[in-house]
């Protein structure tokens, strides 16, 4: 299993240091290893750091997000698992619409405002390879 640093979600998201910390102080994110202690590394799953980024990405938007939704998406995100993602989007089922109640509504592309989860998925995956940039931007449709 692929781990990321929180130094790996900061350069992925591009979110302040001090954003992120009050986010696991918080419980909104909270880390695959969740050990506590001076000298433990927070350290997030794939998925994790997918959930992550797709809640910066809804805070960004202008109608943004309150932060127990940020919570909710990165938790949906977390539990589930990614070759279920990949099937969706061999369906064309790549934007998300919403996380209700712990299940994420994705469908194709409909409008502007929706999260292009494949374009987020690939920023994550790829992350650390040769040609990897910071997905600012890049992950809206």
């Amino acid at each position: 299993m692929r781990l990321f640093t929180t130094g790996n979600v900061l350069k992925i998201t591009g979110l302040p240091a001090n954003t992120f910390d009050a986010w696991c102080a918080g419980g909104h994110v909270k880390p695959f290893n969740d050990v506590a202690g001076t000298g433990n590394h927070r350290q997030f799953s794939l998925m994790q750091v997918l959930g992550i980024v797709i809640a910066v990405e809804l805070r960004n938007q202008e109608r943004s997000c309150v932060l127990s939704y940020v919570a909710s998406v990165v938790d949906a995100f977390s539990k589930l698992p990614e070759e279920d993602l990949l099937k969706r989007f061999k369906k064309g089922v790549t934007h998300l619409m919403v996380v209700y109640n712990g299940t994420i509504v994705m469908d194709g592309p409909l409008d502007g405002s929706m999260v292009d989860v494949q374009s987020c998925y690939k920023a994550v995956s790829t992350f650390g390879t040769a040609k990897t940039k910071r997905p600012q931007g890049a992950m809206k449709s």
